[in-house]
């Protein structure tokens, strides 16, 4: 698992459902992957965002699309988000074409 230290929070006001600061970090992770992320207090809510993701099949062969599974899974302890991410392609003949997964944490810090 990589780990990544998070610095620079930016204070949060007006209308949110948390008070205290927010810090934006970006990654991109291949399908299965996973990451740690340590900000410098502790975390009160996080929303990862997909902001983008590539799926392909390598072997130059048509393939009839039966469902592209794409997500971000982020958990909190304390101060570190751990973030799990899914991005995969299966056919109607059961061909997986694993991929990678470009997102974003919002970590709204107490």
């Amino acid at each position: 698992m990589v780990q990544q230290v998070v610095s620079n929070p930016v204070a949060v006001s007006g209308p949110v459902a948390v008070s205290g600061t927010m810090q934006v970090v970006s990654s991109t992770l291949p399908n299965g992957g996973s990451q740690a992320f340590i900000f410098p207090s502790d975390v009160q809510q996080v929303l990862g965002i997909v902001s983008g993701f590539s799926l392909q099949y390598q072997d130059g062969i048509d393939h009839n699309v039966k469902s592209i599974n794409v997500s971000v899974n982020p958990t909190v302890s304390a101060n570190t988000v751990n973030v799990q991410v899914t991005a995969i392609m299966q056919d109607n003949n059961k061909h997986l074409a694993p991929g990678t997964i470009n997102f974003q944490l919002l970590a709204f810090l107490q």
